[in-house]
């Protein structure tokens, strides 16, 4: 995703982009995870950091 927007905005490289796209990208993991786990009929209790 992050080469992907690179080459088509003409950007460079940027860490906080990164980091930015990295944090999103786990919460969706989690949130999907999560979701799979409730599905399969497991009760699951979510930490207040997360």
């Amino acid at each position: 995703v992050i080469i992907y927007n690179m080459l088509k905005n003409n950007t460079d490289y940027d860490e906080r982009v990164f980091e930015e796209v990295r944090k999103k990208q786990e919460i969706i993991r989690v949130k999907r995870i999560i979701n799979e786990a409730r599905k399969l009929g497991l009760e699951v209790i979510v930490p207040k950091s997360v």
